[in-house]
């Protein structure tokens, strides 16, 4: 849970800061 936390927090970071950043992590498949 924590782990998902964390990861929540950082996207969210991510998306109040580098949008096109986030958008390109997003768009990367992660299969």
């Amino acid at each position: 849970m924590a782990y998902l936390l964390d990861t929540n927090a950082c996207i969210q970071i991510l998306n109040s800061r580098n949008s096109p950043v986030t958008k390109r992590l997003l768009s990367i498949p992660s299969h």
